[in-house]
């Protein structure tokens, strides 16, 4: 079976609404035994309640990066909980140039997610371009090889719903798209922050 996204329907067991996404992910996280893979496509997403993300939409880029502090007691408590599995949490954030305004901002809040020990990896759209066209690639989040959240947005970056997946063959498959995605990525500690994102004090 091919994996696409949205996935097939035939190995799609839900869609459900930002409440009911919540509470799989964190149901998820009480499962793990081995990792998280968490893969950002959108170039551009709406994060309201998140007070640096709201000044950055108010056209505020400064207060924008002033403000990410604020979001640290939210990251220990999420972190805590992969810490306590003892599995890693990966992100992989697929990354087009230029960057979008969006994109500026979250990899200058990325640092704050990679003190807290974030496994965070950039994939360049180029070193992944023929792995997209045969994959139709789009954001969703992996536990294990057990379930996958493959979330969908608006072309604003409003959250929309997300295809619960609990299908082990389909699963596999995705666990092997993501270690090729991993290998094609370059760690976030290594991307030259200041050169596209020159607000960045340090």
């Amino acid at each position: 079976m091919k994996v696409n996204f949205p996935p097939p329907a035939e190995v799609v067991d839900d869609y459900v609404d930002r409440p009911a996404f919540r509470k799989e992910f964190w149901q998820a996280t009480e499962r793990l035994r081995t990792r998280t893979v968490k893969v950002e496509w959108g170039q551009t997403f709406q994060e309201p309640g998140n007070p640096s993300w709201e000044a950055f939409a108010a056209g505020d880029f400064r207060k924008a990066l002033d403000l990410i502090e604020q979001n640290r007691e939210d990251h220990v408590r999420q972190q805590r909980v992969f810490d306590d599995t003892g599995t890693p949490f990966y992100r992989i954030r697929v990354i087009k140039f230029p960057l979008s305004d969006y994109l500026k901002w979250e990899l200058a809040h990325f640092r704050l997610n990679a003190e807290m020990g974030e496994r965070i990896f950039l994939a360049k759209s180029g070193s992944i371009a023929d792995i997209v066209l045969t994959v139709d690639l789009d954001d969703f989040t992996l536990f294990d090889e057990f379930l996958m959240l493959a979330t969908e947005y608006t072309e604003e970056g409003a959250f929309k719903g997300a295809h619960i997946v609990r299908d082990e063959r389909y699963l596999s498959q995705v666990s092997a798209l993501a270690d090729k995605l991993l290998d094609r990525s370059l760690p976030y500690e290594d991307f030259p922050l200041k050169e596209y994102i020159p607000e960045l004090d340090g």
